[in-house]
């Protein structure tokens, strides 16, 4: 019989490490690493933004579809704002509805982005300078930012370089997800968040591969970070939920050994160490 696997996690080192996390974060605006870190969701919108709750939450719902892969998430969440002083009527579901596609929230980021670049670079004409630097493509994956365009000045080449931005699938979700809370949810996120105390529960409604009207353009990762955000900003109630950042917790848990043993083995071919061994009595297995 195969010997079964297990993972181990060490709960009093995990309340350290925790505890180090939440003090560095909570000294942030005097000093420590975190000193004068701020947050996307905290500048776009700003301050002053007079958004309601409803506004604010929908503006958060459309703008979490941008937080995927390698992407800077200072520059979407910029770009987004962009949009919604220039189109708020793209981030309401009474008015999304009314239109036939998802193409003219494509165009419109499309247009954005094309600014942008000009302003940055300080073009006059139809001509867009790409470099290949991480905050010029937003959306675009690490490996495709890697080929660089023979002739820039060509609108083919720039075409090329918008596809890369994987605009439209954002479109997509962002018109289908407009048109389920339309239709299941009276216009307001807020709802899918009524009478839940438990993520899963919350997810569970809006997860299109149980429900054929789920969101589409998230996943467990992204709906965290968009309850997280609205937990944060006091539109929803507060519930345990998971962590948005996958791999990089994993990280952070097996170098403090959080997380020990078999599992740090198996996929990072760590070799267990007489210390660890001698402090398993101290451990719970899961």
């Amino acid at each position: 019989m195969k010997k079964e696997e297990r993972t181990y996690f060490d709960n009093k080192k995990a309340i350290k490490v925790f505890r180090a996390i939440d003090d560095a974060w909570i000294r942030r605006e005097e000093d420590g690493v975190l000193n004068g870190l701020v947050l996307p969701q905290k500048e776009w919108p700003p301050p002053n933004h007079g958004l309601s709750d409803l506004e604010l939450s929908l503006f958060l719902l459309c703008a979490s579809l941008s937080m995927r892969g390698s992407i800077i998430s200072e520059v979407p969440m910029q770009l987004f704002w962009q949009l919604y002083e220039k189109r708020s009527d793209l981030f309401d579901p009474n008015k999304v509805v009314s239109k036939n596609s998802a193409l003219e929230i494509e165009n419109e980021l499309k247009i954005l982005i094309i600014e942008n670049i000009r302003e940055k670079n300080g073009k006059k004409k139809d001509i867009v300078e790409w470099e290949d630097n991480q905050t010029d493509f937003d959306f675009m994956p690490q490996e495709d930012k890697k080929i660089k365009e023979s002739n820039p000045d060509n609108n083919d080449n720039l075409e090329k370089r918008i596809k890369g931005y994987k605009l439209g699938e954002i479109s997509r979700s962002w018109f289908h997800n407009m048109n389920v809370l339309y239709e299941l949810w009276s216009g307001d996120v807020r709802n899918v968040f009524e009478g839940v105390s438990d993520f899963e529960e919350a997810f569970s409604r809006i997860d299109h591969k149980r429900n054929k009207k789920g969101f589409t353009g998230m996943r467990r990762k992204i709906f965290a970070l968009l309850t997280i955000w609205l937990q944060e900003f006091k539109i929803i109630p507060i519930f345990p939920t998971p962590i948005p950042v996958d791999f990089h917790a994993l990280r952070i848990l097996g170098s403090t050994e959080v997380i020990r043993r078999i599992f740090w083995e198996k996929f990072f071919g760590i070799k267990k160490t007489s210390s660890s061994t001698n402090r398993e009595r101290g451990d719970k297995s899961l």
